[in-house]
């Protein structure tokens, strides 16, 4: 899917004084894993992490200078996935009118 991240150091670029990505400090966190995904302007980083309270998935978008982040609990993550995949079946099943727009050549 993406690249895979082995430490903080190899994050993309610094936000402050802190990685992208690396969030607010809570104590230790350990990434499990993390890939990288860019779709047209943005890239979006997804984090596999855990920490003393549980583990957790962190979603961070980048785009024009700007990042936004979420975070899911593990216990939602299964939850997020069927609710992408029903998405996925709508997209797929309706058609996008702006892709039969005709071309100014």
């Amino acid at each position: 899917m993406g690249i895979f991240f082995k430490d903080k150091s190899q994050y993309p670029r610094k936000k402050g004084n802190r990685s992208v990505g690396a969030g607010r400090p809570s104590g230790m966190e350990e990434t499990l894993r993390s890939e990288k995904m860019v779709v047209e302007h943005k890239t979006f980083y997804f984090f596999l992490k855990q920490n003393q309270r549980g583990r957790f998935l962190r979603i961070t978008e980048e785009s024009n200078g700007k990042s936004d982040t979420i975070i899911v609990p593990s216990t939602g993550i299964k939850e997020v996935k069927e609710m992408l995949d029903s998405l996925l079946q709508t997209i797929s099943e309706t058609p996008n009118p702006l892709e039969n727009k005709p071309t100014l050549d």
